[in-house]
């Protein structure tokens, strides 16, 4: 629960960072919703932002938490399989 609690309300990123609840195929994954930048990306050779960057549109994230989700529940079905 202490994980999952969000900034305290007197901080300017209260209510803007949290937990995408992203379902697939009938199963649940959770990924952080960021409230802030972190700027790591200036330290990155790339320059890539972090793909739960709140400089990427939501639906962008939404898209590639999807993509994730996916990837580990066929990992996870595959794993049971055998």
């Amino acid at each position: 629960e202490a994980i999952l609690r969000t900034a305290e309300r007197d901080s300017p990123f209260y209510g803007r960072t949290g937990v995408l609840k992203i379902a697939v195929e009938g199963e649940r994954r959770y990924y952080m919703n960021r409230g802030s930048c972190c700027f790591d990306f200036y330290g990155r050779p790339d320059r890539r932002l972090c793909v739960n960057c709140p400089l990427i549109p939501l639906d962008e994230r939404i898209g590639a938490f999807e993509g994730f989700a996916a990837a580990d529940i066929a990992k996870s079905r595959e794993t049971a399989s055998t």
